[in-house]
């Protein structure tokens, strides 16, 4: 039996051994096969391309092929990257015979989906199948037509509308500039916008500034601030207007670009911010932008404007402007993160474990427990007390007390009490007598012993650390 395991791996055919020499595996195999090759039903034959044994599998291709039925297609197609070389031969034949017998009217869903499997196989490494998808791809265009290809990157799921573009780009199948511009037409389509932008770079001066003014508008931050760099470098006229009106783009890359850009020309890039500012008819977008614009170009002498926004009502201003003083005057970080803390909006808040790690700003832990425990701000709670055993354990306390109904919070709880027991720093530090105060407290130690429900144990050890207080 070894020898015809060899001689398949070979790829060289094999001599059929009568029954009576065959063991009794190659007898259920070989029953199998006959069985395939009988087959007219999709379902079962679909199975038979999934079998274990390669023999198997190899009839089953070869009955699909027969069959040649729409629906055997993909199927058969998984198998040309099968393990088994034979397979993958026989694989590769009905794959094109299947494709060519194909009506693109009936049959233009499973076309495009066989496309995409087909890309794949250029990652593939188990096989170099470069030879055959040069034989694939003009097959597919002929029977597909290169309109239905094209017209494919308007509206085909991403992926697809990628593997078309390629596909028209490499086969001419429409002209480049055509093709940039269903590319960047796409919203959303981040991949795809960048392959339009890097081919615009090869068209004619006069095409490729059409398209970078239309990528001007793209929804890919990068690929405006790159037609941005390039307009400003190449534009015949005046530049500045172009690049003042990029300053207040959401996209910092494009506002970098802007900026950096009107820097050179002498411009006073801070005051041109501040000038957008009082024209934003109260765009958030737009001030947005511009708060970080101040910041990204050293906008010291608006601080006052840009605190002004603190107190504004909504919480991308909020950020905004937050963001942009401690940027501008880090001196002040202690202070900034004490107000933020008191801010009505969560996603301000957050912006204090930003200005703590990155900055170094401090907040006396009885100011900041208080705001964050009013704000419902639990998790901060838990990072700001890190490395603090006792000061840990009476934020558990208060936090247990008020996350009764979040199982997740209360899971996480348990989890940090748990560790807490098995924390040997504790051993090394003395709790205040503001603490001690507080964990004698016997509805402080009920809550504690809660979450060590059922883990008696855990509850015992804990006895004992608040019996020595």
């Amino acid at each position: 039996m070894i020898f015809r395991h060899i001689g398949r791996l070979l790829n060289k055919p094999v001599p059929k051994l009568s029954p009576s020499v065959q063991s009794p595996a190659e007898r259920a195999v070989a029953h199998i096969i006959d069985e395939v090759r009988r087959r007219d039903s999709t379902a079962r034959l679909i199975d038979f391309l999934c079998d274990s044994n390669g023999y198997v599998r190899e009839a089953a291709v070869k009955r699909a092929a027969q069959l040649d039925a729409p629906a055997l297609l993909l199927p058969v197609a998984v198998r040309l990257n099968d393990w088994v070389p034979a397979v993958r031969d026989q694989a590769r034949e009905a794959v094109l015979q299947m494709l060519a017998n194909r009506s693109p009217d009936t049959n233009g869903e499973i076309l495009m989906r066989l496309l995409l499997d087909v890309q794949h196989l250029k990652q593939a490494r188990r096989a170099d199948h470069g030879g055959w998808i040069a034989r694939f791809e003009p097959l597919f265009i002929d029977v597909m037509g290169a309109r239905r290809i094209v017209d494919a990157i308007d509206n085909a799921p991403p992926a697809l509308a990628q593997a078309c573009f390629s596909l028209a780009d490499r086969y001419r199948l429409a002209d480049k500039v055509d093709l940039c511009r269903r590319g960047l037409a796409r919203k959303g389509n981040v991949v795809l916008a960048h392959l339009a932008i890097a081919m615009a770079r090869d068209l004619a001066p006069h095409d490729s500034r059409r398209i970078y003014r239309q990528a001007l508008c793209s929804t890919v931050g990068p690929v405006r601030a790159e037609a941005l760099r390039a307009l400003l470098r190449d534009d015949d006229g005046d530049p500045k207007p172009l690049a003042k009106s990029m300053l207040a783009d959401r996209n910092g890359w494009v506002r970098l670009v802007a900026g950096t850009f009107l820097e050179r020309l002498g411009c006073d890039v801070p005051a041109l911010y501040a000038a957008h500012i009082a024209n934003a008819d109260n765009d958030s977008w737009k001030l947005h932008a511009c708060l970080a614009g101040l910041a990204q170009f050293q906008g010291t002498a608006y601080l006052d404007l840009i605190r002004s926004y603190t107190t504004d009502q909504r919480a991308r201003i909020q950020t905004a402007a937050y963001a942009a003083w401690a940027r501008l005057a880090p001196q002040e970080k202690d202070s900034i993160a004490e107000r933020l803390l008191a801010s009505e909006h969560r996603r301000v808040r957050r912006l204090f474990s930003v200005l703590s790690s990155k900055l170094g700003a401090y907040v006396r832990r009885e100011t900041a427990l208080p705001l964050m425990l009013a704000h419902g701000d639990y998790g901060q709670m838990l990072a700001l007390v890190k490395g603090e055993p006792w000061a840990l354990l009476e934020v558990i306390a208060m936090t247990a007390a008020m996350t009764r109904s979040d199982p997740n919070f209360r899971s996480r709880l348990h989890k940090e009490l748990s560790l807490w027991m098995g924390s040997a720093v504790r051993g090394y530090t003395q709790p205040t007598e503001h603490q001690r105060a507080f964990l004698r407290q016997q509805t402080v130690q009920q809550e504690l012993f809660e979450l060590l429900e059922g883990h008696r144990p855990g509850q015992a050890c804990l006895k004992h650390e608040l019996s020595a207080l």
